[in-house]
């Protein structure tokens, strides 16, 4: 297996990062990510926030477990993720996300590939 990742802060409140993940399996076995945030989110910091858009082409043999949501793991995704991060009050996050995307592969024949829309928004509190 390899991974490797890649952080490079553009402005002070611009972040550019890349992910790359490769598995030992013998196919559909690679993904990466590219993304850029705006802002800075800190959870101890009251009305701190951050927007981000990421870009993620992620093999259905390239990982084990993900961050990124993906109704259907059999068949790998690409797509965008966009999101919202703010902190309310100290120790509480609310992250709000919505994913679009296709699968890199058919389930099936018949059907070709299928259209992956993901909307979820969680507050996180943290003691």
């Amino acid at each position: 297996d390899l991974e490797g990742a890649f952080d490079y802060q553009v402005s002070k409140k611009l972040l550019f990062a890349a992910d790359y993940a490769r598995s030992d399996r013998d196919t559909d076995h690679t993904g990466w990510n590219l993304g850029l945030s705006y802002g800075t989110v800190d959870k101890t910091i009251k009305h701190s926030w951050n927007v981000f858009a990421d870009y993620v082409h992620l093999e259905r043999n390239s990982y084990i477990k993900t961050t990124f949501d993906i109704n259907d793991s059999d068949c790998g995704m690409q797509g965008w993720d966009l999101g919202f991060k703010y902190v309310p009050i100290k120790n509480v996050l609310w992250t709000t996300r919505w994913l679009q995307g296709t699968t890199l592969i058919a389930k099936d024949a018949s059907t070709g590939k299928s259209t992956l829309n993901f909307f979820r928004t969680q507050v996180e509190y943290f003691f």
